[in-house]
């Protein structure tokens, strides 16, 4: 009996050492296509992510440079004070902090226009237009259908009212949203097109204001040493 134990234990000792020893003999290729394209979507992913985190840090700090403000002020009412916990809580916790606030602040901005008399249903915060002004048509509801924007210039140099270079949201009810842009309407595309040929004139006009600056000097500095 008591060399059967022996046998049974030496048996189990045997087995579990050869189960402890037993190890996968599978060596992976990092080089691996599968390998490979399995790593660049975790690296990806954890980029994304570290980005998201950065936004939401990023965010939650302006916020609260606002509530920060509010109190200086003295308009941190406790119904404020609500509202700033729970944005920031809701901010805190969204997969994407960024494209929540963009919607919250749209849907501010439409019931902001539904309490404001006149203000555009359609565009709010683009649109410029009021129902009801000399002019300018209305539908059954009282609403205007023709819309238009704050026209944005560069003060013409003789007369600040007759600008050099202007643009504005126009559409009308018979066409398409477009950017009335110089007199020619134009597609967002055209005119960031245009914006990007606008800012390498203004970069070149700074350089070229640097360069006269130094013949400007170099020209005073000749006429004294005559």
């Amino acid at each position: 009996m008591k060399n059967s134990i022996r046998i049974h234990a030496g048996l189990l000792a045997t087995t579990a050492g050869c189960v402890r020893d037993s190890k996968p003999r599978v060596k992976i290729d990092p080089t691996h296509p599968h390998i490979k394209a399995a790593t660049n979507t975790v690296n990806i992913a954890t980029a994304a992510d570290n980005k998201a985190e950065a936004t939401r840090r990023r965010m939650l700090d302006q916020w609260n440079e606002v509530a920060e403000l509010a109190r200086a002020r003295g308009v941190h009412t406790p119904a404020v004070e609500r509202f700033h916990n729970e944005m920031a809580l809701l901010l805190a916790v969204t997969p994407d902090p960024a494209a929540t606030l963009d919607r919250l602040l749209q849907v501010f901005t439409r019931e902001r226009a539904k309490n404001t008399p006149g203000a555009c249903h359609v565009y709010p915060g683009l649109c410029t237009s009021v129902d009801g002004e000399d002019g300018n048509e209305v539908d059954e509801h009282g609403r205007h259908y023709d819309h238009g924007g704050r026209t944005i210039s560069v003060p013409g140099l003789e007369n600040e009212h007759d600008p050099e270079i202007w643009a504005e949201f126009i559409h009308l009810s018979s066409s398409t949203p477009k950017i009335g842009f110089m007199g020619a309407d134009l597609t967002p595309a055209q005119v960031r097109e245009k914006a990007a040929q606008l800012r390498q004139f203004a970069d070149e006009a700074d350089a070229l204001a640097d360069q006269v600056d130094v013949a400007i000097a170099a020209a005073e500095q000749a006429g004294g040493d005559r």
